[in-house]
């Protein structure tokens, strides 16, 4: 009751993947413009945290402080620190590239699952994997398992707090 609506800030195109770090800052993905944006918490202002981005959407925290985000346009996976620096986490499933991942969540063993839908038609289909799955990294970033590839562009991603229950 008595909750308003503010509207903090706009010319955004595409906004996705919202993530709170440790400090309560929230960075957003804007697709389009291929860029990472940071609210602060501290002054509530806006900025461009990395850019160019892959075409970042969907991302998560992991338990260092990492921001863990899928990039369609190159088909990957990637860890960012806090310092900016990109490590690519996976990049192809049995020799393919992803179609263009889109969502992800991070399981609290640190086991990552995300959905790669392919809505991005000028992809060379020839070097991509068949069909819309959904993914399952291990923690340690070395194994890739498709769960499922039963679905048509799986989209948005999320698990129990205990791990248990995947939606």
């Amino acid at each position: 009751p008595g909750a308003k609506l503010e509207k903090l800030a706009e010319g955004y195109s595409f906004t996705e993947g919202p993530a709170a770090d440790g400090d309560g800052n929230v960075f957003f993905t804007d697709d389009p413009n291929n860029r990472i944006v940071e609210w602060s918490a501290a002054d509530g202002k806006f900025s461009d945290w990395l850019k160019p981005a892959g075409r970042a959407n969907g991302t998560d925290f992991d338990k260092v402080g990492n921001l863990i985000v899928v990039a369609p346009e190159k088909g990957e996976l990637w860890s960012i620190a806090p310092d900016k620096t990109v490590t690519v986490l996976v990049t192809n499933f049995d020799g393919k590239v992803f179609n263009g991942p889109n969502d992800l969540w991070i399981r609290p063993d640190g086991g990552i699952y995300f959905t790669d839908p392919d809505f991005y038609s000028d992809h060379d289909q020839s070097t991509r994997v068949e069909g819309q799955n959904v993914y399952f990294v291990t923690a340690d970033h070395k194994t890739v398992t498709r769960v499922t590839n039963d679905l048509f562009k799986p989209n948005g991603i999320i698990g129990t707090a205990d791990g248990k229950v995947l939606y």
